[in-house]
């Protein structure tokens, strides 16, 4: 434990004035504000008062998010990363200090892990914001600060939170596993092109890494949401992703 502490507190520091930290806040940002702006320009047509106004409002926040944002920044964020040694051949002086290789991996794993929680918190935050926002613009839809169901909001977030685990396991390992930027960011991109037919499939979307976070609040009826499947798959198959990661670098030859 010392070790892998040691190993995460030289990865925080490796984080200031960094384009990695600064993305923490600019994804979720950027979503919102997009969310924010298609209110503007087609809201009038849907600016009726509805009493789940909260709920379809950050539902349609967080499938943006899922969908498009959060794979494509768990690519980002995990390439960033692991290039940080890939690019300055780092890991041959890493390897050579007195510490073991599997914490490496566990520190970076645990880094991404606190980079996607604090962002998650932040669209959560920014949900909040674009919806009194628009509340302004259109007094009449219900966004009121008083009536935001914060639990059920709440509930949500966290869990497409812990159904993206999976995802940036397999990320992280990507990222450390392959010195080319261009692997870690190609498969990123294919993996999310090919979660767009994916999602379709009340089937196999419970099933793919990258459509998880969306399939947790997806299904027409909470009760037809295959929620203890789909936290299992990320879950446990996210530790197995981890551990194989840890155990794998334990065995790499850095020539």
């Amino acid at each position: 434990m010392t070790y892998y502490l040691r190993a995460l507190s030289v990865e925080h520091l490796k984080l200031k004035r960094t384009l990695t930290i600064w993305m923490v806040l600019i994804a979720p940002f950027v979503v919102n504000l997009m969310y924010f702006l298609t209110y503007l320009e087609y809201g009038q047509t849907h600016h009726e008062y509805d009493p789940e106004a909260w709920l379809t409002f950050g539902r349609s926040v967080l499938t943006m998010w899922t969908v498009m944002m959060l794979p494509l920044y768990i690519t980002l964020q995990s390439a960033l990363l692991g290039n940080s040694e890939h690019a300055n051949q780092q890991w041959k002086h890493l390897f050579a200090l007195p510490l073991p290789r599997w914490s490496y991996f566990a520190a970076k794993w645990t880094l991404l892990f606190e980079l996607i929680l604090i962002s998650s918190i932040f669209t959560f935050g920014f949900t909040i914001v674009s919806g009194w926002c628009t509340q302004q613009v259109y007094p009449t839809m219900g966004l009121t600060l008083d009536a935001i169901p914060w639990f059920l909001l709440l509930g949500m977030s966290a869990k497409a939170f812990l159904a993206a685990i999976l995802m940036f396991s397999i990320h992280t390992f990507i990222s450390l596993r392959w010195q080319s930027i261009i692997v870690s960011i190609g498969s990123g991109m294919v993996a999310v092109v090919c979660s767009l037919f994916v999602v379709r499939s009340d089937t196999w979307g419970t099933l793919y890494p990258w459509t998880l976070p969306f399939m947790t609040f997806a299904m027409d009826k909470p009760a037809d949401t295959p929620l203890m499947q789909i936290m299992l798959i990320s879950l446990v198959g996210g530790l197995i992703v981890a551990l194989f990661g840890m155990w794998d670098m334990t065995k790499r030859q850095i020539v």
